[in-house]
């Protein structure tokens, strides 16, 4: 007999209520996952300036096969409620593991690629962390406001 392994990425982490939510790359096309039901941002909507929030997902190879190539791409970042242009004052830490991928505001994460470490073997889980953060000195033309952001990981056999 002979036959073709799977490939198959679990993205975990909070849901809205705090509960943990799990997506596979099963759920829709390819081998990316971006669980729109995971908030990569951590949900805080009552940051004051200074104040920061991490949230943890964790990448998984729950599949028969290594994953040769891993990347993370950031979506345009949309902002809403606020007279201030929050993706360009709002900042992002992203660290696989313990070593720091990106760090700057939203607005320049837009649109960004970055190549992981690889290869992902079966069983394999990688812990990611996001920070956002609300700088000390950000006026009060962003109270109320908020931002929107895809992060969409994807493996490749």
């Amino acid at each position: 007999q002979a036959g073709a392994g799977s490939l198959v990425m679990q993205e975990t982490g909070p849901g809205a209520d705090g509960q943990e939510v799990t997506c596979t790359s099963t759920d829709g096309e390819g081998n990316a996952a971006s669980c729109t039901s995971i908030n990569k941002y951590g949900g805080d909507m009552a940051m004051v300036p200074g104040g920061e929030k991490t949230t943890t997902v964790t990448i998984s190879n729950t599949g028969t096969v290594p994953a040769k190539s891993f990347t993370l791409a950031a979506g345009a970042c949309s902002a809403a409620g606020n007279t201030a242009d929050a993706c360009g004052v709002m900042t992002v830490k992203i660290a696989d593991g313990g070593s720091e991928i990106y760090s700057g505001t939203a607005a320049d994460l837009a649109t960004q690629s970055f190549n992981l470490t690889a290869p992902v073997d079966p069983g394999a889980e990688r812990p990611f962390t996001v920070t956002v953060g609300l700088p000390e000195s950000v006026g009060n033309d962003l109270q109320g406001g908020t931002i929107l952001q895809p992060l969409t990981w994807t493996f490749q056999a």
